[in-house]
């Protein structure tokens, strides 16, 4: 018997063990955790925004808002209030998955909305992270940008 229980005990030890490491499962990125407001140059020469938070434009001037997402998880970035269109405009609103290695699955990557300030003034844009199905929930994440042009 107590041949039969060593064994046991050491494969009942080692599942253990491999099932206690980190947990590698995808919890709904939001925007607080996507690094923080940065002045670094966007791929059009304007400003990157990667939180919520205010934005200061000049007119015909850009700005890129950049956060973190994974349309795998069934999410997505989309504006719940349009901004006020004679003030700003969005010039384009694209996601871009990060690059990985062959055969993995589930990789996230960046939304960017890249804006475009038309005529001074101010006007607000709410971004919700959500699954477009699940219309009956306010989604998993917010982010509101309060936009200056001047």
């Amino acid at each position: 018997m107590r041949t039969f229980l060593i064994p046991l005990a050491v494969v009942v030890a080692l599942t253990a063990v491999a099932c206690s490491g980190d947990s590698d499962e995808s919890a709904p990125t939001t925007a607080k955790e996507a690094a923080t407001t940065t002045t670094a140059s966007g791929p059009d020469g304007g400003k990157v925004i990667t939180e919520s938070g205010p934005i200061t434009l000049a007119t015909g001037a850009d700005a890129t808002i950049e956060l973190e997402a994974n349309p795998t998880t069934g999410y997505q970035w989309e504006l719940s209030t349009e901004p006020d269109t004679s003030i700003v405009r969005v010039v384009s609103d694209e996601y871009t998955a990060t690059t990985a290695e062959d055969g993995m699955v589930g990789v996230g990557g960046t939304q960017r909305v890249v804006l475009q300030g038309v005529a001074a003034g101010t006007t607000t844009i709410e971004m919700r992270y959500v699954r477009p199905w699940e219309t009956d929930q306010s989604g998993a994440d917010t982010a509101t940008f309060d936009v200056t042009v001047s």
